[in-house]
């Protein structure tokens, strides 16, 4: 086992990041971000989504909007990157989105089954 693996098995054995809500263990993205091997970016928008998705919504899989504004507020990822990065987590089969027109949000939806066995919800 390389040195990262190590140190990932260790952030999920320590149960480090626990977090309010049904999206309360982000280290299942740390494991899913190497099992499909997300690259940076893409993980970051993964981890943005899902706290949207946590915020807007009261179960996994459902439909939320998310304008690029709110995504680009966080400072973590460009603009310039956020239609490539989608595009790339869309053909991964990771997410799911409806491109949004006009004065319209991009409406967005995670597709991990396996991810939510972790989360408990209705917290």
């Amino acid at each position: 086992m390389k040195e990262t693996d190590n140190a990932v098995e260790q952030i999920i054995a320590d149960d480090v990041f626990v977090n309010d809500g049904w999206y309360s263990k982000p280290h299942y993205l740390i494991r899913l971000a190497i099992d499909r091997r997300l690259t940076k970016t893409e993980y970051v928008f993964l981890d943005i989504l899902f706290h949207f998705e946590n915020r807007f919504t009261s179960q996994p899989h459902s439909w939320f909007f998310c304008d690029n504004n709110k995504i680009c507020g966080t400072r973590l990822i460009a603009r310039r990157l956020i239609k490539k990065t989608r595009d790339s987590l869309k053909t991964k089969g990771i997410i799911d989105f409806k491109e949004g027109h006009s004065h319209h949000s991009t409406e967005y939806r995670i597709l991990l089954d396996g991810y939510y066995r972790g989360c408990h919800f209705g917290a």
